[in-house]
């Protein structure tokens, strides 16, 4: 389930990177596991390029109350625009997050 995006509605920003992932379906799971291993409850990605994407873990506080929500990130980049971040904005439902505000699922 989606909570949001960093930088959106009070949450912070990551807390570690895991090794970049492919831009291709299942990437969700491969960041997911990869958040776990290191005792994350939440991950996500940031800045969608051609071949692959951020994949962040997060930490519960930073995360707090934010209530289940689906949206996808990229949208919501600013005045800054996509900078190198342009690649697809979502990948079989999961927003791909993008620059500098990157999107939060749960583990």
């Amino acid at each position: 389930m989606q909570r949001g995006c960093s930088g959106y509605n009070g949450a912070g920003r990551y807390d570690t990177r895991a090794p970049n992932t492919p831009m291709k379906i299942g990437n969700a799971k491969t960041c997911a596991e990869a958040c776990a291993k290191k005792n994350y409850p939440f991950f996500g990605f940031e800045c969608p390029m051609t071949n692959d994407v951020h994949c962040q873990c997060y930490e519960g506080e930073n995360i707090g109350s934010k209530p289940v929500e689906t949206i996808d990130c990229k949208a919501l980049v600013g005045d800054g625009g996509d900078k190198h971040c342009t690649g697809r904005a979502m990948i079989d439902g999961i927003s791909m997050g993008g620059a500098d505000i990157g999107s939060i699922y749960e583990v």
